[in-house]
């Protein structure tokens, strides 16, 4: 077992976030000789309480099995030490480990921008992502969202239409589809854009997952443009964390008599760009993509 079959190992049956790897990137990166058993790779110099617990499920993993698995569903790990994990994600407080992805790998080393929004958008988002899809193609960017119901299953579609790349972050492993109506979307993202997910490929959906999802839309992203959301809800969540970040926010304003923008309104109060143009968008953007040039360039 070399060290990124036992990261593999490790994650697969405990679920820890980056955190609890760092001292195992840190301490491992360079190695490459075959270790024989798990005991070995779990003498190291860090303290593992449930080290007699990880041993016994060890026993009845094999790791050539899931990897075999893997390679049959076309499904690639890139973790945190791989020169294709997204830069800005790296940048993050808590990012995954490692994350498993099926579809264009080169996909996640583009220039990212998230579209987020309600799981009940109406046609008010769905006409201003139609709107804002050519610049983002003329700006090279690449789309991303979660998959969910409302906007972001609009973002994908359109992108979709308008032949711009979309990446979509699963909040479950991507053997399953939530909600289900979207398996044509999913299969197509699979086939010729990119799906990726921080757990292993047989997890079900489970509530405490999507939060999670959405800290790597927000992480991965540059700049995040929110179209329709109430001021309480994953949505807002989702921003809280990429200003935490100090991502982008723009946001479409909306009359104030429509709760679904009382979430975009505020943002906007609170210092986030209102689009109010496509021309506007495109000179912010780029503006903003300027700012943040630096990070990719530094990796």
């Amino acid at each position: 077992m070399n060290f990124k079959q036992f990261i593999v190992f490790l994650h697969y049956i405990t679920q820890r976030d980056y955190r609890f790897f760092q001292p195992l990137f840190k301490y491992y990166a360079n190695v490459e000789e075959e270790i024989k058993t798990v005991e070995e790779w779990l003498d190291i110099p860090i303290v593992m309480k449930e080290k007699e617990e990880w041993i016994e499920r060890a026993q009845q993993f094999s790791i050539e099995a899931y990897e075999r698995q893997l390679e049959e569903a076309h499904i690639q790990v890139i973790a945190y030490t791989h020169p294709l994990y997204p830069p800005f994600l790296r940048h993050t407080f808590d990012p995954p480990a490692l994350l498993y992805a099926q579809g264009d790998v080169s996909l996640l080393t583009s220039a990212m921008i998230g579209i987020i929004g309600s799981r009940k958008a109406t046609s008010y988002s769905a006409e201003g992502i139609r709107t804002l899809m050519p610049i983002l193609a003329d700006e090279r960017y690449t789309v991303v969202s979660g998959m969910a119901q409302g906007a972001d299953a609009m973002a994908h579609e359109e992108a979709i239409r308008q032949k711009v790349r979309t990446i979509a972050v699963l909040g479950h492993g991507m053997y399953n589809t939530y909600p289900k109506h979207h398996r044509a979307l999913q299969r197509h993202l699979q086939s010729h854009e990119l799906i990726i997910s921080e757990y292993p490929p047989s997890m079900q959906p489970r509530r405490w997952m999507f939060p999670k999802r959405n800290r790597i839309i927000a992480g991965m992203s540059e700049s995040i443009i929110v179209t329709e959301a109430k001021i309480k809800s994953g949505t807002m969540s989702t921003v809280d964390y990429a200003l935490s970040h100090g991502r982008t926010i723009f946001a479409y304003p909306g009359p104030f008599t429509n709760p679904l923008h009382e979430g975009p309104n505020a943002l906007i109060e609170q210092g986030a760009i209102p689009v109010i143009s496509p021309t506007q968008f495109q000179e912010m953007l780029r503006k903003e993509r300027e700012i943040n040039r630096g990070i990719y360039n530094n990796g």
